[in-house]
Formats: structure tokens, C-alpha cells, sequence
């Protein structure tokens, strides 16, 4: 026993750990329309940055929490939530409670053909085996899967026609604390969470708000509209208060005031530290040996580290079902509704992250206040007269006047369910020349859902100086019929199934929106005070029809299986013209496996998997990603953005054509080692992508693109006793997207991001490449050229900066549970792949970054490179002398965000992504046939990254799947909570 304790202990000191109700969701995520495959689907854990796409196949695999919200979403089509429990995830390595075992005491397990599945094998087995030895055919054989609990009886049944060797029913020991089959079982599970930003920029606090003026830095505050932070050291200054200043109850700065001296504030008291709660109740019973029903209500609810930001989601789900061996009926039911103030849309986050970090160190925006009290008064953010309190108004903004005023609120109410039926005949002998099966399958899916909003910035603020509100209310209805025929010809060794699948589908998208500009400050909050209102409704609808007849062959033969499926789809669309419907979208995958190869203990089964698809994918009805509408604004004008323009469907567009394959070898050591290896190929041809056409975004076919890359999953089961284990599980994945080829002989097509700096496709590059600014280059040398001022010249032509791709990723996951204890920690490693960071571009830009602090200083430094004339460069210069003016400046002088080639940064990174302790004290208040569980958590607890900026793995104003860009994006977060866990 001290042995064993040892190795668990060597074990938890290097390995990552994963805990027991810690759980996974993988699977593979197709199109509605056409069955086929979305890859670049994005699966992103609500609150945070912790998320995966889905590969080429339309595959995903993503490490989850029970309770946690899984945000999907995918380009053209509608963002859906979906709430973890047990039903729709699993656990890493099965469920490990035992009293969560649903079998009733003395349930057969039925193992059948034993003689012919298996080869003979001395039953001599280790200790600790889990498994039964039979005699068949006077031939010991042994079997270790699939058998729960000890072994209470087997018994031999006579051959028949389906098992012609006759099979073996093994019984279970029962269970102590069984329950009967009609008793209620409850599970509830209660999270509590605070929530700290964990990633914000270094800020600079010792130069003050001002400019160079007339060769010497002077202070300047918010009534010059001054927004830089080039002014002289802050302990140089104190405070003027013989005249009331109505920027600062302490009065201007000078050099020699009559007040304190002055003082740096800290802007980033804004943000809080977040809460966030959750509850989780599961009910469901058995009514009988085949059927059941399932209950499920959750309620979840934060306080986002953002001020005044909260969120509310709630979710019931109903599911019936009734199942035999022959037929049986499945009816899901589930209602969503959420609600959101200030949620992070388009760039409201952006606006206030923006409006926090770019604060000078001189204003204070809480105006001598605590967070909660100026979050309260508002005399924090308005003068006496009305209009706005901040640095630089018009220019930079009031967070807490953004928190309080602006109208954002969003609700999202949803209603979905789906009924199943299916039923299995068998055919007499009469009919076909063996034992046969006919199934039929039908389905009915429908989706209702509605999502209203109203957004606004107040007038005079930097993103809207008349003001600007949008109300918008969008609903969408789904209904899809499925039914799918198989007849299934043969025996065990070797059977055929011809099968008919038909899908017809509807579809339905509706927008009502108004577009308010022109208020005043003291009418601005009702939408019909505004000087301008734009109305338009659009209503988009789609009925599709797929008929896909295939064929399955099965052969098994001892130790073999071989298997070919073939199959074909026709898809017909009422929005597209006849001559681009398909009629040929072949799908096939072929495979074959080996049991036990060596025949031994160790029992090693290898399999090989190919895998071929066509498909198709037509354009949104309406467009749910608005990322594009800033790629024709300046950088300047970021606080800007909205989602301006909605984008509907346009029958100019071909649909997207993809093919893809797919190789998988798979290596399983019965319960103690699985390792498998995938590598997909892909190609779409007609990329569709919104394009800017006559000063109007469009659907249009940009190109074509390939995406290659593999994938290695590991998973090891080590037990040393009952209950003492190590499992790990081991994900590393490697993917080369690349475009092949633009249309129409175009340089680049923008994704999102800006006229200066964004990411684009270019051809023969990878998917998204970061394209911007960057300094001329000599053309003998490759060095930078160097002005006749000292400085390098910045190349005005945008070019390929950087690749936001990672070279590959590694999670790895572990536990080890020790008795009633389980400990577990989870590690993930991202190489390579590079981003622009562009809020340390604006800081520096803005002058107050502890970077600019700490340079502003240099004096007589020498750019690397040459001059005009291919000399080497010999000019020095002062990064910030006042004597050059702003002008002059070495972080202004280039405009606005500077030159984007300074701000490329790796996005390597090593994330601790969680740390849980979870304690199983046993029995609930003494409760027979209760559990009760206790976790102590840690989320996104550590992150190590040469990355400079916030959070490496943030999106772009949030918009799932746009990588590579960094401006003031939402901050990524820690969380640290308690998890309670009662069954019964």
C-alpha cells in the first residue's frame, strides 16, 4: 500500500489532472441544409476565451464544466447556446460514482458468440481484472469490457437463429442501496464563482495630460480637448484652486498652484471583480423497463467584471422517451431565455475597454468618488451644464458615463424540440434469402427563436457625436422533416443495408430595425427624439430537399471487421436557380479492424478508417457576424463601429463547394491505453465572404482554399487499486489553411479590422494573414530605409505582417483521484501564431503606456538600416524632445496606431487552465442512496505568453473565429469558486 502511495504521489507531482464531473462534449456538426460538414464552426465557453473549432470534418472535441454555456456560432448562420449537463456531455473516462450506475440488480449483461468473436486464451488473468472467463466449445476464452460489478451468475443459452453458437447471460451481483425502477432521481449541482480580470496593459504614472508646446511640455486638460499624455512629469505639478474648474473639484495644474501637489489616479479601479452563480437541477425517473422521462432546470447569473454589465440565462428541457428492442419514440422539448445589460456587442466592450486604458494619468474619471458611488452619481461623467465629464470630450470617453447611458440591453428567447419515431421489422424467409431487417426512421426538428436589442452612445461622445440608438428585433423559424429506410440483408458475418434518407427543410429569417441619429443631450434616450430615423424590415425564407440513397456493407470474420459505406446526396434549393442545384455530392468511408492481434493479455484491437465527402453550403439568409462593416474605416474612428449594415441573401452567389478526406488509425489496449491519429485534406471552392461593392457589402465567391492538418488523441486509464487511479487525456493538433486562390484577380480580401491593419486573405498565404504597414525595405540589402530626419520611412502599400494560425496545439489532461479526493488540473500550450497589438499601438500613441514612460527619454539614438543612397544610416534622433514639437514625436509622428509592423507579437502561450479539488463526503445528511460532493476550483488561473497585450487568445471585438487582432478587446478573466453537488 505505501508503494502504491508513492507512485500516486510521483504521479501528482508531474502529471496534469482531470477531475471526475469535469466533462467533454465532441461530436461532429453539419449543415441543417445539406448534411454536409461545417468546418470553422466555433465552440467558445461563455465568459471566457476557452473555445475550439471545428476541423474539417466538421469535428470538434472541447473540455466543459456541468453548467457551463457552450456559445456556437459560425459565419451566416444564428448563434446558439447550449447549457452542459450529463445527458449532453460525457465525462473524460465514463462516470466514476458508482451509485451512479442505472443498472437494476440482476439485469443481464448478453455476450453472444464467444467461440467466434474471440480466440481461445488461458484463463489466467492478473490480479484485479475486471472481466468473466466462460467455457465455450470446451475452450476457455475470456472477456474484459463492458461487464459493471461483480459477476453473480452465467448461464448458457441455447443457439438460435440469430446466435447460432448459442451465448452466455452474465447477472450482476446486486447493488447495495439499489433503487426500484420507478424511483425518482435528483441531481443538483450549485456553482458560485468570483470572476478577476486577469490581463491589462502596463499604464504609465508620472507623466501628465498635455503636449509640447512652443519647445517645453505644458499641462493641458479637458477643455483643450487634449487627448495625449506627452505632458511634463506629474510631480513637477500642483494644484490651481483660486477659480472653480469644472473638470476636477481640486482645480488645473500648473507648476506653482496654491493647492496639493498633484497626483496620478488609477483608472482601472472601473473594473470589479465580477460574481457569478449558478444552479442546476436534474430530474428523471423511469417508468417502466423502456421508458423514461428527464427533467432538467438551470438558472445562471453574473455580475461581469465590466461595471453594470450583467447577464441572466434560463433554460428548462424535457425529454420522454420509450425505446424496445423493435421500436420506440423519443419527443425533446427545451425553452432558453436571456437576458443581457450592456452586452459585449459590437464595440460597446471595445468603447469602455478603450475609454478606461487611454485615461491620462492626470484625470481622474471617478471624480474623487469610489467606483460604486460615481457609478451612482452622475457627476462623475456630466458637468453642471449637461454635457459630458471626460479627458478629451468628443475624443475620449467617460467609462462610467458609457456604463449609466448607454441603452444596452439584449434578450434572446428560444423554443426548440424535436420527436422522433423509429421501428425495426423483420422480414420472413419467404421474403428474402436470410435473416433481414427493415427500419424506418422519422424525425421532426423545429427551431423558434427571437433576439431583440437596443444599442446607443450618448451625443458628444467619441463613437457618436449626435448620438446614435438602434432597436432591432430578429426572429427565425426552422423546421426540418427527416425519415431515412433501411433494409439490412445478411447475417453476422456478412451483411448489405441499402438505406433512403430524405430531409426536407424550412427556413425562415426576419428583421425589424430602426436606425436613430441626431439627439441633444436632454433628449437622448427615446428613440423618436431623433432627428433621423432609418426603418427597413427583411425577410428572407428557404425550402431545401435532400434525397440520399447508400449502401452498407458489413464483413466480420473472427477477429476482422470490414466495413464500406456509400452514399450519395441531391440537394435542391428554393434559392438557388436550377443550374446550381447538385446532384452528385458522393460520400463514402471504407474501414477495416483487428482484434486482439497478438492474441495475448495484451489485447491490442487496431483500426483504419478513409473517409470521403462532398457538399455544399449556400449563403446566409441573414448574416449574423458583423466584423466586416469596420474594414473601410479608418483606425482612427475605432469607437465608430457598430453593426451597421445587416446582409442578406443574394442568388448571384454560388454556394460553397467542399471536399474533404479524411485517414484515421486507431490503436486501443483494451481499458488502459487508446491512441489515434487523424489527418484531414480539405478544399472549398466559391469561398463565400462579404465583399465592399459601390460603398455596399455583398455576398460574393472571393476564392478557393485547401486546410490540411492532423490530429493525435491520447488516452490513458492507469488503476492501482478501487479507488486510486491516474487518466490522462492528450490532444495535439496541427492545421495549415491556405488560400489557393482569389477571384478576379484580387490582391487581398479584407475580413475584419481596418482600412490601416486588419486580416485578409491573400492568396497563397494562410486563412486570415494579418496585412498592414509596414517600413520600406532596400531592395539589395532587405534593410530598413532610413529618411533624411533620422527615422525610418513607412511603406503606405499594406503587405503580409503575420500569420494568427498557431503552428500547433497541445492540451493535456489529467486526474488522479485518491480514495473519496480527486485532484485535477489541466494544461494547454498553443505555439506559434502572431497578432497585432494594436491597444499597446494606440497606448503608446496616446502616451500613456509605462512603455513611452520609460523610452520617452532617449536621446541621440541611431536607427538600424540605410539612407536614400544605400548608406548606412548616421543620423541620430530624440525619441520625444519637446524642442521637435508632437510632430516630432517618435510614437506619433506615424499617425494614428503607428507602423503595424511594431506591433506584430507572438501568440505562443502555456495556460493553466484549471486547478479543482473535489472532496465526495458520501452520503447527504445521512440520506440512504444520496451522494454529496464539494469542488474547489480555479479557471484560467496562469498564462505565460511573450505576447504583450491582453489575453492572447482573445477575438476581435469578440466575434468568435477572427484571430489575429487587438484593440482593447474584452479582457479575459479568473475565476475561483465552490461547487456543490447532491444526488439522489
Amino acid at each position: 500500500m505505501k508503494k502504491t502511495i508513492l507512485i500516486l504521489i510521483c504521479v501528482l507531482c508531474i502529471s496534469n489532472l482531470w477531475a471526475q464531473n469535469q466533462r467533454f462534449i465532441s461530436g461532429n456538426i453539419n449543415d441543417t441544409d445539406t448534411g454536409q460538414p461545417l468546418p470553422g464552426v466555433t465552440l467558445i465557453i461563455k465568459g471566457t476565451n476557452r473555445g475550439v473549432a471545428t476541423d474539417v470534418n466538421g469535428y470538434y472535441f472541447l473540455r466543459v464544466n456541468l453548467g457551463d454555456i457552450v456559445v456556437i456560432s459560425f459565419i451566416g448562420m444564428e448563434t446558439r447556446e447550449i447549457t452542459i449537463d450529463r445527458n449532453n456531455s460525457r465525462s473524460m473516462y465514463g462516470d466514476f460514482t458508482p451509485s451512479t450506475n442505472t443498472k437494476e440488480p440482476g439485469k443481464p449483461n448478453q455476450y453472444y458468440d464467444y467461440s467466434k468473436t474471440y480466440a481461445p486464451q488461458q484463463l489466467i488473468l492478473p490480479n484485479n481484472s475486471v472481466g468473466v472467463g466462460v467455457m465455450n466449445d470446451s475452450l476457455p476464452t475470456y472477456k474484459g469490457k463492458n461487464i459493471q460489478g461483480r459477476i453473480s451468475k452465467i448461464r448458457f443459452k441455447r443457439p438460435n437463429r440469430k446466435h447460432p453458437f448459442g451465448r452466455f447471460v452474465v447477472y450482476n451481483v446486486p447493488q447495495e442501496y439499489q433503487r426500484t425502477t420507478s424511483a425518482w432521481k435528483f441531481n443538483w449541482v450549485h456553482t458560485s464563482a468570483l470572476n478577476f480580470i486577469n490581463r491589462l496593459p502596463r499604464l504609465q504614472n508620472v507623466y501628465a495630460q498635455g503636449r509640447p508646446v512652443n519647445g517645453a511640455l505644458q499641462w493641458q486638460g479637458a477643455e483643450n480637448g487634449e487627448m495625449f499624455s506627452w505632458g511634463p512629469a506629474i510631480s513637477s505639478l500642483s494644484f490651481e484652486n483660486s477659480t472653480p474648474y469644472a473638470y476636477d473639484q481640486n482645480g488645473t495644474l500648473v507648476a506653482n498652484g496654491n493647492g496639493a501637489g498633484a497626483q496620478a489616479y488609477n483608472p482601472l479601479q472601473f473594473f470589479r471583480t465580477g460574481i457569478s452563480t449558478g444552479n442546476v437541477l436534474n430530474i428523471s425517473k423511469r417508468l417502466s423497463h423502456n421508458k423514461r422521462i428527464f427533467f432538467q432546470a438551470k438558472d445562471q447569473r453574473e455580475w461581469l467584471p465590466i461595471s453594470q454589465a450583467t447577464t441572466r440565462n434560463n433554460l428548462l428541457r424535457l425529454n420522454f422517451s420509450k425505446n424496445s428492442a423493435w421500436s420506440g419514440y423519443n419527443i425533446q422539448l427545451q425553452y432558453n431565455y436571456q437576458k443581457e445589460n450592456l452586452p459585449n456587442r459590437g464595440a460597446n466592450w471595445q468603447n469602455i475597454v478603450g475609454s478606461v486604458l487611454t485615461t491620462p494619468p492626470t484625470f481622474d474619471q471617478a471624480n474623487g468618488l469610489k467606483r460604486r458611488a460615481a457609478l451612482q452619481q452622475t457627476n462623475t461623467y456630466l458637468l453642471n451644464n449637461g454635457t459630458p465629464r471626460s479627458p478629451a470630450p468628443g475624443l475620449l470617453d467617460n467609462p462610467y458615463g458609457l456604463a449609466n447611458q448607454m441603452p444596452n440591453e439584449e434578450s434572446i428567447e428560444r423554443i426548440a424540440g424535436k420527436v422522433l419515431f423509429w421501428k425495426k421489422l423483420r422480414l420472413p424467409h419467404f421474403i428474402t434469402y436470410d435473416a433481414s431487417e427493415l427500419s424506418l426512421d422519422f424525425s421532426t426538428n423545429f427551431d423558434l427563436s427571437k433576439n431583440d436589442y437596443l444599442l446607443g452612445q450618448t451625443p458628444q461622445s467619441a463613437a457618436a457625436s449626435q448620438g446614435r440608438m438602434i432597436n432591432r428585433q430578429g426572429k427565425s423559424q426552422q423546421v426540418i422533416l427527416n425519415m431515412e429506410t433501411g433494409l439490412k440483408l445478411g447475417d453476422y458475418s456478412l451483411n448489405f443495408t441499402p438505406t433512403i434518407q430524405q430531409q426536407l427543410g424550412f427556413t425562415r429569417q426576419m428583421v425589424n430595425r430602426e436606425n436613430a441619429f441626431g439627439f441633444t443631450t436632454d433628449n437622448f434616450g427615446t428613440l423618436g427624439n431623433a432627428a433621423q430615423i432609418n426603418r427597413f424590415n427583411l425577410e428572407y425564407s428557404r425550402w431545401y430537399y435532400q434525397l440520399i440513397p447508400g449502401l452498407k456493407v458489413n464483413i466480420y470474420d473472427n477477429y476482422w471487421k470490414v466495413y464500406a459505406h456509400f452514399a450519395n446526396q441531391s440537394y435542391f434549393s428554393s434559392t438557388l436557380i436550377s443550374a446550381k442545384n447538385q446532384t452528385y455530392l458522393p460520400d463514402f468511408q471504407v474501414g477495416l479492424q483487428k482484434q486482439d492481434v497478438f492474441q495475448g493479455d495484451l489485447g491490442l484491437t487496431i483500426g483504419f478508417h478513409v473517409h470521403h465527402a462532398k457538399g455544399l453550403q449556400e449563403a446566409a439568409l441573414l448574416y449574423n457576424q458583423w466584423a466586416y462593416n469596420s474594414t473601410n474605416s479608418s483606425l482612427a474612428n475605432y469607437a465608430q463601429f457598430f453593426e451597421r449594415q445587416e446582409l442578406g441573401f443574394s442568388n448571384e452567389v454560388s454556394p460553397e463547394i467542399k471536399s474533404q478526406w479524411n485517414y484515421r488509425l486507431n490503436f486501443d489496449f483494451r481499458d488502459f491505453l487508446n491512441i489515434e491519429f487523424v489527418y484531414h485534406d480539405s478544399r472549398t471552392q466559391n469561398l463565400l465572404r462579404p465583399q465592399l461593392q459601390n460603398n455596399q457589402f455583398a455576398w460574393a465567391n472571393v476564392g478557393e482554399m485547401r486546410n490540411r492538418g492532423w490530429e493525435l488523441f491520447l488516452n490513458l486509464n492507469v488503476r492501482f487499486e478501487a479507488d486510486y487511479h491516474w487518466k490522462a487525456f492528450l490532444h495535439w493538433s496541427r492545421y495549415r489553411p491556405i488560400v489557393t486562390q482569389l477571384y478576379q484577380n484580387a490582391t487581398s480580401i479584407p475580413l475584419a479590422g481596418y482600412q490601416e491593419v486588419g486580416t485578409h486573405l491573400v492568396a497563397d498565404q494562410p486563412y486570415g494573414v494579418i496585412y498592414g504597414n509596414r517600413y520600406l525595405r532596400d531592395g539589395a540589402t532587405g534593410q530598413r530605409l532610413i529618411g533624411n530626419d533620422g527615422y525610418p520611412i513607412a511603406n503606405p502599400n499594406p503587405v503580409v505582417l503575420g500569420n494568427p494560425n498557431p503552428e500547433w496545439v497541445l492540451q493535456w489532461q489529467n486526474e488522479v483521484k485518491l480514495n473519496r479526493l480527486l485532484i485535477s488540473w489541466s494544461l494547454a500550450y498553443q505555439h506559434g501564431g502572431q497578432r497585432w497589438n494594436g491597444t499597446q499601438a494606440m497606448l503608446n500613441y496616446l502616451g500613456v503606456s509605462q512603455q513611452t514612460a520609460d523610452l520617452r527619454n532617449v536621446r541621440q539614438f541611431t536607427y538600424a538600416g540605410v539612407n536614400l543612397s544605400g548608406e548606412t544610416n548616421q543620423i541620430p534622433v530624440d525619441w520625444a524632445n519637446p524642442a521637435n514639437g508632437l510632430a516630432g514625436n517618435r510614437w506619433v509622428r506615424y499617425g494614428v496606431g503607428g507602423v503595424a509592423e511594431d506591433y506584430i507579437e507572438s501568440a505562443t502561450s502555456l495556460r493553466f487552465e484549471e486547478l479543482k479539488f473535489t472532496y465526495a463526503f458520501g452520503e447527504f445528511f445521512g440520506i440512504p442512496a444520496s451522494t454529496f460532493s464539494v469542488a474547489a476550483f480555479a479557471k484560467n488561473l496562469l498564462v505565460f505568453s511573450p505576447y504583450q497585450g491582453l489575453d492572447p487568445n482573445t477575438t476581435w471585438m469578440s466575434y468568435p473565429g477572427y484571430q489575429g487582432l487587438d484593440l482593447f478587446n474584452a479582457p479575459a478573466t479568473t475565476s475561483v469558486g465552490l461547487q456543490l453537488n447532491v444526488t439522489y
